[in-house]
């Protein structure tokens, strides 16, 4: 997602990349404002960005209030299609944790959908590896 950002950004199209669960915290934190214009201005943001580029959509806890927000956002991002993009990224295999409404959206024929097969890129780093590193005992893999 960020290197087709960077692309874009490269002819002119900027954008801005987010993970799903920061996204929601993003924007309940706005919430605190007392006239509530912090978090309804921080949402309309985010709404019309030429391109918004949301990973890990597969990893944000599905509260009510971030399944309204996920909502509100994507829903205005579909029936804008025609002059806002919108990238996603998650795990095939958590793909039952989309919300419906946006898998059904997905599906509908109007997007391309790119599906990355093979290993994961990135290092497997098991928790023993992981503390051995946070020692300074070695690098890891």
């Amino acid at each position: 997602l960020c290197a087709a950002l960077v692309h874009l950004a490269n002819v002119g199209i900027y954008g801005r990349y987010t993970t799903a669960p920061d996204l929601v915290d993003h924007l309940r934190d706005a919430i605190r404002d007392s006239d509530g214009r912090a978090h309804s201005e921080r949402l309309e943001r985010l709404k019309t960005v030429p391109v918004l580029a949301v990973d890990e959509l597969d990893k944000y806890r599905a509260t009510e209030y971030a399944e309204e927000a996920i909502f509100k956002l994507f829903d205005h991002r579909y029936r804008e299609r025609a002059t806002l993009a919108t990238l996603i990224g998650y795990n095939r295999e958590r793909g039952d944790r989309i919300p419906p409404f946006l898998a059904s959206r997905i599906r509908d024929g109007r997007f391309q959908l790119v599906q990355l097969d093979g290993a994961d890129l990135r290092p497997a780093v098991t928790d023993d590896a992981a503390a051995v590193w946070a020692r300074g005992e070695r690098e890891l893999p």
